[in-house]
C-alpha cells in the first residue's frame, strides 16, 4: 500500500509512488518515485529533508505564469526540470470569473476530459519518461495541486510499469486523503474565492475515479494496447517496457 509521507512542514500531497503491485505479481520499488504539489512553500526543514532523501530531479509540470508565482526551490545537487503539461490553458490571463465561464471547466466531466487531451504528442510527458527511461532517480514530478497533471504523469509512469488500472485510481484517490488531512495553500484561497460556486469548486478541487477512467478509455479508443500507446507516443517497445520493469519493479 502506498502511504501518504506527512514528514513536511509546507509540501502537500507529498507521496511515495512505491508499493503499488503490477499485473504480473511484482512491486514498484520504494524510493525512487514521488509525486506532489507545488514546492516553492516548501521551510528549510522541507528542503533538508528531500536532499536527504537523495532527490535527483524536480520535475515541474506548471506553465511560465504559475512558476513565477510561487518558485520551486534550488537544492544543490538536484536537477529541476520544467515543462509545461498544458500548453492550451494560460494560467496568467484566466481569471476565477472568467474560468467558470469556461466550457472546459463546467461541461460533465471536465477534469477528465482535461486530463484525456494532455495524453498525446505531449512534450511535457515525453520528458518526464525521458527521465524514467535514463533512470534519473530518485524524482519528483509535481505540478501546483499534484493531483491533475502530476496524476495523469503518475498514471502514465504506472501503466508503463505494467500496475493495474484499478490500482491507479486507488492511488490517485488518496490526493482527496491528503487534502482532508492538512489543505494546501491553493486549496484555502480558492475555497473563499467560490464560495458562491461549491458544487464546482468540489469537482475541481478533489479528485474522481471517473477522471482517472477517462484517461484509459481515452489510450484505449486510438489503440489497441497500451504497449502500443507508448510505441506510438513515447518511443518506447516491449523490450524497452521489460527493462524498465527489471529497474523500477521488485519480487514479492
Amino acid at each position: 500500500m502506498v502511504q501518504l509521507l506527512e514528514t513536511f512542514e509546507e509540501i502537500y500531497n507529498f507521496r511515495d509512488m512505491g508499493g503499488r503491485v503490477t499485473k504480473d505479481g511484482r512491486r514498484v520499488k520504494k524510493g525512487l518515485l514521488f509525486r506532489c504539489g507545488e514546492l516553492g512553500h516548501a521551510t528549510n526543514a522541507d528542503l533538508t529533508r528531500l536532499k536527504d532523501m537523495d532527490i535527483q530531479v524536480i520535475f515541474d509540470y506548471r506553465d511560465d505564469h504559475e512558476a513565477s508565482k510561487v518558485v520551486t526551490p534550488t537544492i544543490e545537487g538536484v536537477i529541476n526540470i520544467r515543462v509545461p503539461a498544458n500548453t492550451n490553458l494560460d494560467h496568467s490571463s484566466t481569471s476565477l470569473e472568467d474560468m467558470l465561464k469556461n466550457p472546459m471547466w463546467t461541461r460533465e466531466n471536465a477534469l477528465g476530459h482535461f486530463y484525456a487531451d494532455m495524453l498525446f504528442e505531449n512534450e511535457s510527458y515525453k520528458a518526464l519518461l525521458a527521465c524514467i527511461r535514463e533512470q534519473q532517480v530518485p524524482l519528483v514530478h509535481h505540478c501546483a495541486a499534484g493531483k491533475d497533471r502530476t496524476g495523469v504523469g503518475a498514471a502514465l509512469i504506472y501503466l508503463l510499469l505494467g500496475v493495474s488500472e484499478e490500482a491507479i485510481i486507488e492511488e490517485y484517490l488518496l490526493t482527496n486523503e491528503a487534502t482532508a488531512i492538512k489543505p494546501p495553500i491553493w486549496f484555502t484561497k480558492m475555497k473563499e474565492q467560490m464560495a458562491e460556486y461549491q458544487v464546482i469548486f468540489g469537482k475541481m478541487a478533489g479528485v474522481e475515479a471517473v477522471y482517472m477512467q477517462t484517461v484509459f478509455d481515452r489510450i484505449k479508443e486510438i489503440y489497441p494496447t497500451y504497449e502500443a500507446y507508448f510505441k506510438e507516443e513515447f518511443g518506447i517497445d516491449e523490450v524497452e517496457i521489460a527493462r524498465l520493469k527489471d529497474y523500477y519493479l521488485e519480487v514479492i
